[in-house]
């Protein structure tokens, strides 16, 4: 009995259509986020972060609170705020005792689950280097305590001095701002009743959803003497500066010198 001519295209096929959907099943899982996995942390980042989560669903569900200046922001030619702070070994740091050894890049970053994060780490990772042959040091303020900025940094392969302020103390003192809907999300439509979700589907991963869901970052130029060479707010959670204006500004400084 012969075999009809589409049971033999089928018997062909067949096991050609296996293989391909095998390859796209292994091409799938080299293509997944492995910021969205859930992943080990020791005991005190874990505790940190359940806090740090609390703290942004809060925070979340009041809305921004500070989206405009009360006074005259912080701006190049003035002195730079000066404060004390823990890095990422629990040691109390003095932002001035930094900068009086050489001038300071200083970055105030967004919180630690943000992505917009992740894409500024991948920045300063290739232009770290460059920058520091300049003379120029690379310190990072964090929304984390310092456990919990040490493990961020070692997941984003960030270098330099990190320091923590859980208060959001210094970020306020140089003038950064909350931005709003549009802003940080794209969107004036917030729904804030889907706070608690994207928290919960977040929890656990490299995306989690911690501090302050809506402090922009911002970067500054410090010289030796303590005065601020070059300022840049954020508009939006990803308005990253670009490099070739901050290394023109790095060098101007670090000429000085």
């Amino acid at each position: 009995m012969k075999l009809p001519n589409y049971i033999k295209k089928l018997k062909f096929y067949f096991p050609i259509l296996i293989l391909v959907l095998f390859i796209n099943k292994i091409n799938a899982q080299e293509k997944v986020d492995s910021t969205r996995i859930i992943r080990p942390m020791p005991k005190i980042v874990k505790q940190q972060t359940e806090k740090a989560e609390k703290e942004w669903l809060k925070l979340w569900n009041e809305g921004p609170v500070k989206l405009v200046w009360d006074k005259m922001p912080l701006q190049e030619g003035d002195e730079a705020p000066d404060f004390e702070l823990k890095n990422s070994s629990n040691e109390l740091i003095k932002l001035s005792d930094l900068w009086s050894e050489k001038p300071m890049l200083l970055i105030f970053w967004r919180h630690t689950g943000c992505g917009c994060g992740f894409a500024r780490a991948a920045e300063i990772r290739k232009q770290y280097d460059s920058i520091t042959k300049m003379g120029i040091q690379v310190v990072t303020i964090t929304q984390a305590e310092p456990e919990r900025a040490a493990f961020y940094a070692k997941e984003q392969g960030l270098k330099g001095q990190l320091l923590s302020d859980p208060n959001y103390q210094v970020y306020r003192a140089y003038d950064l701002l909350d931005g709003n809907g549009p802003q940080i999300l794209g969107t004036a439509n917030i729904d804030y009743s889907i706070g608690k979700k994207l928290q919960e589907d977040r929890s656990g991963t490299q995306r989690a959803l911690v501090d302050n869901p809506w402090l922009l970052p911002g970067e500054f130029i410090i010289d030796k003497s303590g005065l601020v060479q070059f300022t840049y707010r954020y508009n939006n959670c990803d308005d990253i500066p670009e490099y070739w204006q901050l290394e023109a500004e790095l060098k101007a400084v670090a000429e000085k010198e």
